[in-house]
């Protein structure tokens, strides 16, 4: 039960992000200005993870 809580708040929190992206595009075009990059909340999440996992294995393999 709760996976499946926690997939539909996952799925939730990604349509926001293409809601507000999509919106952010549109006054970029409009406006003129350079695309901004943005990266999703499960994007950043996974980015984060690696670069933990990345420094616990090198902390271990200089111990």
């Amino acid at each position: 039960m709760t996976d499946l809580i926690g997939l539909l708040l996952g799925l939730f929190d990604d349509l926001k992000f293409w809601k507000k992206k999509k919106k952010r595009r549109e006054l970029e075009k409009e406006k003129g200005l350079p695309k901004k990059t943005m990266l999703g909340l499960s994007t950043k999440v996974f980015i984060i993870a690696i670069i933990i996992i990345l420094i616990l294995k090198l902390y271990k393999y200089l111990s």
